[in-house]
């Protein structure tokens, strides 16, 4: 039996396989969204096979021993598998009652197969380790199993309960490990290596030290620094009148950027100290104003750095002058450019380096041209020892000549006053920061790794969340039709704000609370230009008055895939797109809620929105950055400043977000009160037992807020 067994679930594996590298031959996962798809339905039974065979063998291992323990596995091995079986291809599975079942006959089996790997290695002998392995592995079962009886199956255990049935499983697990290595050290397997394996191990120790070799070469590559820029030797060239009109330019140029660097510094310490902003209060994200204040200094900063940095390469081929007057103006403008572009950007790595900040400019934004990892970036040239040893240098020799330079009237008495000012403040502020660059280039290093780390971990993350959320244990018609959608469209106005459930999903087991999923309406393109959002060109087409608008009005005014108009912006794992209302509203429930602001409120609010199309579906639902987003981030994003919404940020797994649900509380917190923020529009409530939706009230939804959040009907 055992022998026929292990046949059979290898066979299911390799079955398993080959249906795989079918599907995707024939295509058929891109049209696979429910696991009432037959071929997802045939993979699942496949899988289904493969693990009861496996278990099955290893339980009609333990009959000999322990023969009663091992045919009460068999026993919940066959009743799993038969509700498993029902589950993949019967509509049984719309009752809770089998997924009790199931669940039950699932922790029995795998508690059975448990005991029964603890015990077999022993044949017969308990110790301390073992009874205390069984007994915490009896208790995590049974602390398990009860989650079945709940009422909502789905709810979320009280933390004592979840404190303890994780203790018991530690136990249980700690003490299996224990058994097991003091087994193997009772009893070690022989040494065995062939010469194949030797030179197997070999070249692929040596593969892995190449490609060790290769990443630690490509991180700790030096990066470019201020200083790689072309130096010109075309000053040599000039006549004497246009180079000295050049620098007297310079010089004057030299002055208006220095001011507006300075003009940055008290921005970014009054943002910084600012008693609302997050750094005061304490919060571990930015809103999306903070994020508009930040990046608009940020850019201006990139801006003024550029210009610094085109004037030190200008006058960094000084030496090519002949003439000494000429060449020692060259070098004090160059100079100066220098010391103020080196103090500025010191003061923002100093500190900024471990602040959040550096995270958020870290973050690219095609809106304001910041590529991703612009303030490391900075950082990098900053704690160049090729910055720092030419920038000693140059105070060097400005020192050594800056009194005889003053003697010889090289500059105007103002000018050389202001830029000896410039220069000696600069230089003080430079030496003060005393950047530790050993440790700051480790910690770049580090973070670089971790990056690079993350990123695949981030890939699989998004790959699962995306099935997740994609996935319908139960294939039906969605309860809102498509006649309910048209008929409710004339109800709509731009701005509304949509809250959105489908019964069924794999999601909603994972998402807080009954509304998993937000959207905004925006309108049908004459709406948008009764906002002044559009306007018709000479030629009759639709032309943007904003610029967020036009950069995607071209997609925006293009069909959607079900051949109706983009009505409608929401993130999705695909991103931030547009869709139409029928197929967003192509739910189980559906609810509206008008934010009380004015047309121009709502037309800025729609163009931000606007704004956010195309970037990424943040599976981390995290609000502190904005180069992803969720779907209700995008409506916070939207509506940051015009709707009061911090006050219902949640932390979820440590990172805060506003779930789906909170607009809902909003509303009902609100409602009848002064400062209403939000009004009522519709709620379109299912009527499982009919297979449709109807129109309830405000109460009804309201109450929605306290539904459970499991599957449902």
């Amino acid at each position: 039996m055992r022998s026929g067994l292990a046949l059979t679930g290898w066979l299911a594996v390799a079955a398993c396989v080959a249906w795989v590298t079918l599907g995707y031959v024939r295509g058929w996962q891109h049209d696979v969204h429910s696991v009432e798809d037959t071929p997802v339905r045939v993979l699942l039974t496949l899988v289904g096979v493969a693990v009861s065979a496996a278990v099955a063998r290893l339980l009609v291992m333990a009959t000999k021993v322990y023969p009663r323990g091992a045919l009460v596995g068999l026993a919940a091995l066959a009743l799993s598998a038969t509700c498993y079986a029902l589950l993949v291809w019967t509509h049984w599975k719309v009752h809770p009652m089998l997924w009790r079942v199931w669940w039950v006959t699932l922790v029995g089996t795998v508690t059975a197969t448990h005991l029964m790997l603890l015990r077999l290695p022993h044949t017969g002998r308990r110790g301390p380790v073992e009874r205390v392995a069984t007994r915490a592995a009896l208790l995590t079962a049974l602390l398990l199993a009860l989650l079945a009886f709940r009422k909502d199956v789905l709810l979320t255990p009280a933390p004592w309960y979840l404190w303890v049935t994780g203790v018991a499983g530690a136990v249980a697990t700690i003490g299996t490990f224990v058994g097991w290595v003091r087994v193997r050290r009772a009893n070690p397997p022989p040494p065995f290596v062939t010469r194949w394996q030797k030179v197997g191990w070999t070249v692929g120790g040596l593969a892995g030290m190449f490609v060790l070799g290769l990443y630690v070469g490509r991180v700790t590559a030096p990066a470019a620094t201020l200083l790689d820029v072309p130096n010109s030797a075309a000053l040599a060239a000039l006549p004497p009148a246009e180079l000295d009109a050049q620098v007297d330019a310079d010089l004057r140029r030299l002055r208006v950027l220095a001011a507006g660097m300075d003009d940055l510094r008290l921005k970014a310490k009054a943002f910084h100290d600012d008693p609302a902003g997050r750094a005061a209060t304490g919060r571990t994200y930015y809103t999306p104003d903070e994020e508009l204040k930040l990046r608009s200094m940020f850019r201006t900063y990139l801006a003024y750095r550029d210009a610094l940095l085109r004037m030190v390469a200008t006058y960094g081929g000084y030496r090519a002058v002949h003439d000494p007057a000429r060449q020692a103006r060259c070098f004090l403008v160059g100079y100066g450019a220098g010391a103020t572009l080196y103090g500025t950007a010191l003061d923002l790595v100093g500190g900024y380096g471990d602040d959040p900040i550096r995270r958020k400019l870290n973050e690219p934004d095609p809106a304001w041209n910041l590529p991703a990892g612009k303030f490391d970036e900075i950082l990098a040239s900053v704690i160049s020892d090729k910055v720092a040893n030419t920038f000693t240098e140059m105070a060097a020799y400005y020192a050594a000549r800056r009194d005889q330079w003053a003697a010889a009237n090289i500059l105007p008495r103002d000018d050389l006053a202001w830029l000896r000012d410039r220069i000696d403040r600069e230089t003080a502020e430079a030496r003060a920061h005393g950047i530790d660059r050993d440790r700051s280039r480790f910690d770049q290093l580090l973070r670089r790794v971790k990056s690079d780390a993350y990123d695949p971990v981030y890939n699989v993350q998004s790959l699962v969340s995306t099935w997740i959320g994609d996935t319908r244990l139960v294939g039906r018609p969605s309860f809102i039709s498509h006649a309910q959608v048209k008929s409710i469209q004339p109800r709509l106005k731009p701005g509304d704000i949509l809250l959105e459930r489908r019964n069924w999903f794999a999601s909603n087991a994972f998402l807080p609370g009954f509304w998993p999923h937000a959207a905004l309406y925006l309108g049908t393109a004459d709406e948008l230009a009764a906002l002044g959002l559009l306007r018709r060109g000479r030629d009759g087409k639709w032309v943007a008055t904003d610029a967020a608008v036009a950069a995607h009005l071209d997609d925006y005014l293009r069909p959607a895939a079900d051949g109706e108009p983009h009505t409608v912006v929401e993130s999705v794992s695909e991103g931030v797109i547009f869709n139409s209302l029928t197929e967003s509203m192509g739910a189980d429930y559906i609810a509206v809620l008008r934010p009380r602001l004015t047309d121009a409120q709502k037309a800025a609010a729609l163009a931000r929105a606007f704004s956010h199309v195309g970037k990424p579906y943040d599976f981390e639902f995290d609000f502190s950055s904005s180069d992803k987003l969720v779907c209700t981030e995008l409506v916070y994003q939207s509506y940051d400043g015009l709707l009061h919404l911090d006050g219902y940020m949640q932390q979820i797994v440590g990172r805060p977000a506003i779930p789906a649900l909170q607009f809902c509380r909003k509303f009902a917190d609100e409602r009848g009160k002064p400062g209403q923020e939000l009004d009522f529009v519709l709620f379109l409530d299912a009527v499982p037992d009919k297979g449709t939706a109807r129109l309830a009230g405000e109460d009804d939804f309201c109450a929605s807020a306290d539904r459970p959040r499991g599957f449902n009907e």
